[in-house]
């Protein structure tokens, strides 16, 4: 049993910002960043820094940009990506990139191949490229996966297995393999996930546990596990936890402290310790994060 998660005890606060949706999270060596759309009516999308996991940046846009959904982060070669669907009735799949965490150059966005999306996407770094995974802008609600090795040109957009959701993804690298962590696409809600050693061929799809969610799960590696986070499906909107050491078995499940959440939530590791950031339940949308070491 994962002696990391029977023994943690969270660390919770309040950050000074709110948001509408669902948070992310990245980090490299030196500092932390979360994304995540202004808590108005602008929708604007908004980012923060951290050096110490503590105090928290300035609030600065990405670029020009609003989005109608949680954003998604990650570190490749160098820059930061931000990967956003648009807010407008096209729900094009965007991504804007930035040498530093506070600046983000407007010119530097693109459209994410031809793609677009009906909800929150998901980044991770895999076999030296930059994988995107998004949810399908229409009624098939298939769930997709494309890369780029450059930051610039998005080739090789396939289905992930003959798989669908009803919410956004996560994606994280583990043991050589790339992971998808989904919700159904049907009333169940189940949690689930696949894997694959090369970027196009899927394992089956499993059950996490005997896990439910009604959000956007995340996955995050830390202490040679990987994590899963994710709200209950109940109205008691728990955030939950899980680990697992082979991304197979699952075999024990945590309330991420007492805390609750009305979105899906981040998961990132920096500076040793395990972050998770995540949106209020109680109405005011403030942005929390929870850490453990």
């Amino acid at each position: 049993m994962n002696n990391t998660l029977v023994n943690a005890k969270w660390h919770t606060y309040k950050t000074q910002n709110s948001t509408l949706g669902s948070p992310a999270l990245t980090s490299n060596e030196y500092e932390m960043i979360s994304a995540f759309e202004a808590n108005d009516k602008a929708h604007q999308l908004e980012v923060v820094s951290s050096s110490d996991g503590k105090q928290w940046s300035e609030l600065q846009q990405v670029g020009k940009n609003s989005t109608s959904t949680g954003p998604a982060l990650a570190f490749f070669n160098n820059k930061y990506y931000c990967a956003f669907k648009a807010n407008d009735p096209s729900n094009k799949l965007y991504v804007a990139s930035s040498e530093s965490g506070g600046i983000w150059p407007d010119q530097d966005f693109q459209q994410v191949g031809l793609n677009s999306t009906s909800a929150a996407p998901a980044l991770a770094v895999f076999d030296s490229k930059l994988y995107c995974a998004f949810k399908a802008n229409d009624q098939s609600n298939n769930l997709y996966l494309t890369y780029t090795e450059d930051g610039v040109k998005w080739v090789g957009i396939q289905q992930i297995g003959n798989n669908s959701t009803s919410a956004g993804p996560a994606l994280a690298t583990f043991n050589n393999k790339l992971y998808c962590a989904f919700k159904a696409n049907d009333d169940s809600n189940k949690l689930y996930i696949i894997s694959s050693a090369n970027g196009g061929t899927w394992s089956d799809f499993q059950q996490v546990n005997n896990n439910f969610t009604s959000a956007r799960p995340a996955l995050c590696v830390f202490d040679e596990q990987l994590y899963c986070a994710f709200k209950a499906n109940d109205t008691s909107n728990k955030l939950y936890i899980i680990s697992s050491e082979n991304g197979k078995s699952w075999p024990n499940l945590r309330q991420v402290g007492e805390n609750t959440t009305s979105a899906g939530p981040a998961l990132t590791v920096f500076d040793n310790k395990l972050y998770c950031a995540f949106k209020a339940s109680d109405g005011s949308n403030a942005l929390y994060m929870a850490s453990i070491s």
